[in-house]
């Protein structure tokens, strides 16, 4: 055998007998090892920085619909979501503003999303107007109207609601059950409305749902949000 083949630094290969495997150097194995572990680690992270918290033990009694639901106006009911107001006003040609101020969700208190739909050029009793619709967690809570013409509309809402009586001050409130309407619009048509500038207004609402996110705002609203991940 030709040994000037071999490196001096081999070893000679005897008759059916392998050379053995050189080992890889140690330290690849160490990389190795290490990027794995670098891999789990972020995957950790990524699915807990990224996973909901654990829901409040009453976050189905903050988001449930209430029964019965109660006639607002032109067709509205509270408890209806956004999308079954929003689809009707926009098949209108109505323009339509979203605005949404939302809590971070925490497992320290149950969920609290405040959102208006606000409609321009909407018309009630023949007057135009500015239309919002106020949502509590995704339920129609409150309407208020903002009328042009707070003088021609005044005349108007105490024909369609005669029981809508004003009082000395110019406003006037209906509470039926758990729907409460209330109105300005006396005040905004009179001379110390029209001095003071006051914008005529009329709210419907469903007291349920006001008196849910009353509740809401005094048992947790002073538990401190978590950072925004």
């Amino acid at each position: 055998m030709d040994q000037d083949k071999f490196s001096r630094t081999q070893p000679i290969p005897l008759p059916g007998r392998r050379l053995p495997r050189p080992v890889p150097p140690r330290p690849l194995y160490l990389l190795a090892g290490a990027i794995v572990l670098v891999g789990v680690l972020v995957s950790w992270w990524w699915s807990r920085a990224h996973s909901a918290p654990p829901r409040h033990p009453e976050t189905a009694v903050f988001e449930a619909p209430l029964e019965p639901r109660l006639d607002m106006v032109d067709g509205f009911r509270s408890g209806d979501g956004q999308d079954a107001v929003r689809t009707p006003l926009e098949a209108a040609g109505l323009s339509v503003e979203r605005r949404v101020l939302r809590r971070p969700p925490s497992e320290r208190y149950p969920p609290r999303e405040l959102t208006s739909l606000v409609v321009g050029g909407y018309r009630h009793l023949g007057v135009d107007g500015q239309l919002t619709l106020e949502f509590f967690n995704d339920r129609l809570m409150e309407i208020d109207f903002r009328p042009d013409d707070a003088a021609v509309y005044a005349r108007r809402l105490h024909e369609a609601m005669p029981d809508l009586k004003r009082d000395r001050v110019g406003h006037a409130e209906l509470v039926d059950g758990d729907r409460r309407i209330w109105s300005n619009v006396d005040l905004a048509r009179s001379r110390v409305g029209g001095s003071l500038r006051t914008d005529g207004l009329v709210i419907w609402q469903d007291l349920r749902l006001i008196r849910q996110r009353d509740d809401w705002d005094e048992r947790f609203g002073s538990i401190p949000a978590p950072a925004e991940r």
